[in-house]
Order: C-alpha cells, then sequence, then structure tokens
C-alpha cells in the first residue's frame, strides 16, 4: 500500500482530479510475459462500458520489475491519442478501422523501461503489448487512480468487463483535505 500512497501520486491526481478529490484505486494488477510467451494486448484504451463504471479512471502508472524492452513485449503507445477521447462507447478494444486510422507505423512509441522505472498514462491513450519474443520476463505492475466517488454502474451495461458488482466503490488511497 506505502508504493500506492507516495506523495507524486497525490500531486499527480490532485492535478488530473482538482485537490479537493479522494482518489481510489480501481484496479492494481500485476503483468507477467514469461520467457518465449506472453499475452499479446490488441490496440485498447482503458475505459467506456467495458468497465461498468459511472466515471471513467483517467490516469495510470506501470511500474516496471524486469526490462521492458521491445523485444519482450513492451507497452507500445500512439502518443497524444487520449485527445480523441474514447472511441466507442464499449470503450477497450479498437476496430480494425480503427486501427487503420489511429495507429500508423510511424505514430508508434515503445515505452521501453528498466527495472524499477515507471510511466504514466491517461486511460484514454491507445497503446497495446505484443508477445515476449525474448530470453528475459517483462513483469511489471500497474495501479489505476480514480475519483473516489466512482461505483460500477447498476445495472452493469450488457458489454461489460467482469469487474466489479453493482453499486461497489474502491478503496480510498488519499481521502480528500475537507473530510
Amino acid at each position: 500500500m506505502a508504493i500506492l500512497q507516495r506523495p507524486l501520486f497525490r500531486e499527480i491526481s490532485d492535478v488530473v482530479y482538482g485537490k479537493h478529490a479522494a482518489i481510489s484505486i480501481y484496479r492494481a494488477m500485476m503483468f507477467n510475459k514469461p520467457i518465449g510467451t506472453g499475452l499479446s494486448l490488441p490496440w485498447h484504451q482503458d475505459g467506456g462500458d467495458w468497465w461498468s463504471l459511472d466515471r471513467d479512471p483517467l490516469f495510470f502508472v506501470w511500474i516496471a520489475i524486469d526490462p521492458a524492452t521491445t523485444e519482450n513485449g513492451c507497452v507500445q503507445v500512439i502518443p497524444g491519442s487520449h485527445k480523441s477521447g474514447i472511441l466507442s462507447q464499449r470503450g477497450h478494444t479498437l476496430t480494425n478501422e480503427q486501427v487503420e486510422e489511429y495507429c500508423a507505423d510511424e505514430k508508434i512509441v515503445n515505452l521501453e523501461c528498466s527495472p524499477g522505472e515507471a510511466y504514466l498514462c491517461h486511460n484514454f491513450l491507445i497503446h497495446k503489448s505484443g508477445d515476449n519474443k525474448s530470453s528475459v520476463s517483462r513483469r511489471g505492475i500497474s495501479f489505476n487512480f480514480t475519483d473516489a466517488r466512482t461505483k460500477v454502474l447498476d445495472p452493469k451495461p450488457e458489454l461489460s468487463g467482469p469487474v466489479g458488482e453493482p453499486g461497489q466503490s474502491f478503496p480510498v488511497i488519499f481521502p480528500s483535505p475537507f473530510e
């Protein structure tokens, strides 16, 4: 829990959500791409009905445990793509037509980083990751920060993902300074 409560993350949350807002962690995940394998994730955005929330989380932090390289499936992004907002109501994976429109090879940036390094991304940033074709594991941890008023929709949208029960809220890591 201490890593989540670093003052830097409160400062970022203040800029994104406002100094008045209590902040929760919507999702904390371990990503593991074992040597020579690992799941490839298609181009997607983190938001929309797939997440089943009454408001979208706006940023995540990804911290490398192992080196993250192009060869072992580091995250790839389309810089500035978050400015277009969510590309579909469902959110999540892009259509083939959207990939053609937004994800030209010359726009792709590989987010390579060393163990202990981190990057910060807007949830609407178009991103993906490839297979691990190397002899080095690629592990990392990711945290999604959200306004603490965020709740799982009730009822959940028909095409939503598996996270949360209707009406559920999430653990507060930074209380509002007014509470």
